[in-house]
């Protein structure tokens, strides 16, 4: 009985291993053999290069020649009759290379063909070569770029001018307040009767002239004697150096960003952008499996696009360079593989194309429904997509064309600096003003603690006191006993002489007032 009940279970272990034993067997008749390989006409990935078939190329006839040196075989590519991929018809046959793989006419298919449900029914497909979404092509405008008057303010961002225009007043009222209160900055001590007002405007004057000088990296007539004002000198410096660096860097992306001629933004940045409009006319290749997608799918935006095909069956377009030459003309977007895409906007400038966000989907190749020869192009494929073989031959169609690669792209914006990318700078400028207001206390208490001061004399000479080192009491002594001699010598000299003395001395009395504060 249990002899019995093994022999299914036999029978199953014997009929899951066969496939593998008749891949095996097939791969080992496959070595020389001749396959027929059926592709249609579509840039760059078949095409001819000429009047004769025998010169067909693209990215998929260099696949087929790995694939062939790779299992050892020989091919016969001949291009299906109507150039269709395959969609089936309403009677519940199919055309194009589906067609051909289900007839038996030929072995496999070759072309940028979707894995898709419908299709998987009646043919099966091998790993996949290539992945592609979906993008919109359009027509590529190139126009002047408009004039703005507020050109010079774009380096920074608004909120980076009001922090520099914030720090600049700021440090104008600190140097004033640091240049009326210094003891360094005040003058000669007969100059410290002067009226408060007269003080203010001189510190005023200089405090505006330190700091807008450094903003515009200029220099200042005469160098503040006071260490604090030193301080916030050198830190307001080095800010305005780099903000003027960082603006003059920042504007050569801005003037090539708005004052050159540019390729603008496509009309659209989605699928449902496009399909929301109704302006400007779209269409599909008829028959594809991205036409059949939106038949079949429940989706508002993929039933829209349906309703708007059907209601327009002129915007279908019955091979792939008619739409991408429809859409050259204008006044037209056209949806196609980002493969495609990729390559017509890569070798036409007047092109563009934006990512519509549909799924990326799998190419790959048909073979007969259930065919060993599945099992033997898996390996082979995998085989050379893992030797890096596949990704050089698509740079190879991808970039060897590109005319368009001095174009300026529209994602290509200049940004603008923000507040954050100078807070290190607002930092030191923040620190370097705390440690100068600290500094004018210390100013103030090392000026008056001096013993004695070395101030210039009236005759350009330095007083007796200071230079003979004398001590208060023989300073005193000299000038009591030089008192009477310099009594009487006006009155030697006459009525004339003290008249010319009191001229002399009003006139240096009223050059000290006038004299302007050092």
């Amino acid at each position: 009985m249990w002899q019995d009940g093994m022999l299914p279970l036999l029978a199953l272990l014997l009929f899951a291993a066969a496939p593998v034993a008749m891949a095996d067997g097939s791969r080992l008749d496959l070595q020389g053999k001749t396959l027929k390989v059926a592709t249609l006409l579509e840039v760059p990935f078949s095409f001819k290069q000429g009047d004769n078939s025998s010169s067909i190329r693209g990215f998929y006839i260099d696949i087929l020649d790995l694939l062939a040196e790779e299992l050892n075989f020989k091919y016969n590519l001949y291009v299906v009759p109507d150039n269709k991929y395959g969609a089936q018809l309403p009677n519940g046959t199919w055309n194009g290379l589906i067609r051909e793989v289900i007839d038996g006419k030929a072995d496999f298919a070759l072309a940028p063909l979707r894995i898709t449900a419908n299709r998987e029914k009646y043919v099966d497909f091998t790993v996949s070569v290539a992945s592609s979404g979906m993008s919109i092509v359009v027509k590529q405008e190139l126009q002047e770029a408009e004039s703005y008057a507020a050109l010079f303010l774009m380096p920074f961002a608004p909120s980076t001018w009001i922090l520099v225009i914030l720090f600049y007043f700021i440090c104008t009222a600190l140097a004033f307040t640091l240049w009326l209160l210094s003891p360094y900055e005040q003058g000669e001590p007969q100059l410290d009767q002067i009226p408060i007002l007269r003080r203010s405007k001189k510190s005023a004057c200089s405090s505006f002239m330190l700091v807008t000088g450094g903003l515009f990296v200029q220099g200042f007539a005469r160098t503040p004697k006071s260490p604090a004002i030193r301080i916030l000198a050198s830190v307001w410096w080095l800010f305005t150096l780099v903000t003027v660096a960082c603006y003059i860097g920042n504007m050569g992306p801005v003037l090539n960003d708005r004052l050159a001629i540019k390729r603008l933004q496509p009309p659209f940045e989605s699928f449902e952008e496009l399909v929301g409009q109704s302006k400007i006319p779209y269409g599909v290749l008829k028959g594809a499996a991205s036409h059949n997608m939106f038949k079949s799918s429940k989706l508002p935006s993929f039933k829209r696009a349906d309703k708007y095909l059907r209601d327009n069956p002129d915007s279908l377009a019955n091979t792939v360079l008619q739409g991408i030459s429809r859409a050259k003309t204008g006044n037209y977007a056209f949806l196609a593989e980002s493969l495609t895409a990729e390559y017509y906007t890569s070798i036409n400038c007047d092109l563009i194309a934006a990512a519509t966000g549909i799924t990326t989907l799998d190419f790959a190749l048909a073979v007969a429904k259930n065919s060993s020869l599945r099992c033997i192009l898996n390996e082979a494929i995998l085989k050379v997509k893992m030797s890096g073989q596949l990704t050089a031959t698509k740079d190879i169609w991808w970039t060897k064309n590109r005319d368009c690669s001095d174009q300026l792209s529209f994602e290509a914006k200049s940004m603008a600096l923000m507040p954050g990318d100078f807070a290190c700078l607002y930092g030191l400028v923040l620190i370097g003003a705390l440690v100068a207001l600290l500094a004018l206390p210390v100013e103030m208490y090392i000026k008056n603690a001096l013993p004695f001061k070395l101030l210039p004399s009236r005759g350009g000479g330095t007083t007796a006191a200071a230079a003979a080192g004398a001590t208060p009491a023989a300073s005193t002594a000299a000038v009591a006993g030089a008192a009477p001699e310099a009594a009487a010598a006006p009155a030697a000299a006459g009525p004339s002489s003290s008249a010319a003395a009191d001229t002399t001395g009003g006139e240096s009395a009223e050059a000290a007032e006038q004299r302007p504060l050092v």
